[in-house]
């Protein structure tokens, strides 16, 4: 006889609250995935263009950008141009020109409406996971991918997909300049902590829906295996950050890698 306490097994499988293992629903998961550009679109309605800080930093850490000749970008998840314009500004070069994409159209329009927006910029709307490039993109003639906090808000299950794509429109010797969340940071470690937030192992979501994924070195080369690319860099970059209102010191890691298609 059936325990009258207990969760048949089809209601278990679709309950839209966590299970006991802290992970979200099997159904929630599945909804985060198939509204993916729903939750980021809405997250830059709200925030525009005021959210992240101009990277500027991107030369610093990728100093080898400058000596790319011809310079043809693809920008994988542009947001609203934090990587787009101060590279257009540093750089200062009249051979450089972004593939610039997301799959947000509202980010996109922001990247648009940018004071410095150019031709040196070609935007455009387009799902990595879901969708084709477009045929404007020169096929083996980009010479240059960036990868900036974008992998992680893709689930796991697409990765291979995502660097297939790319791989196939760089250009021989092209490279990959990658940085995103890494094991170990602290938003990671206050995921686990409250719990309710897990997808999959290192894959967790917010509350406002949008997903962040923490990378490690061997993730990095499972990504850009051996045969296809030559790694120039993988590591961590660990950074304290100081909130004085509050007087907390934060720990955060990131991941950064460069390789080189072969």
């Amino acid at each position: 006889q059936r325990d009258p306490h207990s969760i048949p097994p089809f209601v278990a499988d679709y309950r839209p609250y966590p299970d006991v293992s802290g992970s979200v629903s099997h159904a929630l998961a599945v909804q985060y995935e198939s509204r993916a550009s729903n939750y980021w679109n809405e997250f830059y309605k709200v925030n525009q263009a005021n959210f992240w800080k101009d990277r500027h930093w991107i030369m610093r850490e990728f100093p080898e950008i400058s000596q790319i000749e011809p310079l043809t970008i693809l920008e994988v998840g542009c947001g609203v141009g934090n990587t787009t314009y101060p590279l257009i500004e540093d750089l200062g070069r009249n051979d450089l020109h972004f593939y610039s994409f997301d799959f947000s159209p509202c980010a996109v329009k922001l990247l648009q409406q940018h004071e410095k927006f150019c031709d040196a910029v070609t935007p455009f709307v387009c799902d990595i996971v879901k969708d084709d490039l477009p045929d404007f993109v020169p096929v083996g003639k980009i010479t240059c991918a960036m990868m900036i906090f974008v992998l992680s808000a893709i689930s796991p299950e697409s990765f291979a997909l995502v660097e297939k794509k790319i791989y196939d429109v760089l250009a021989p010797g092209g490279w990959i300049f990658f940085r995103d969340y890494a094991l170990g940071d602290l938003a990671a470690e206050r995921f686990e902590e409250k719990g309710g937030r897990k997808i999959s192992d290192n894959f967790f979501v917010r509350k406002d829906g949008t997903r962040a994924y923490y990378f490690s070195k061997e993730k990095m080369q499972e990504i850009f295996p051996a045969d296809r690319y030559e790694i120039v860099q993988n590591h961590y970059v660990a950074k304290q950050v100081e909130n004085k209102k509050d007087q907390i010191k934060m720990n955060r890691i990131w991941i950064q890698t460069k390789v080189i298609k072969k």
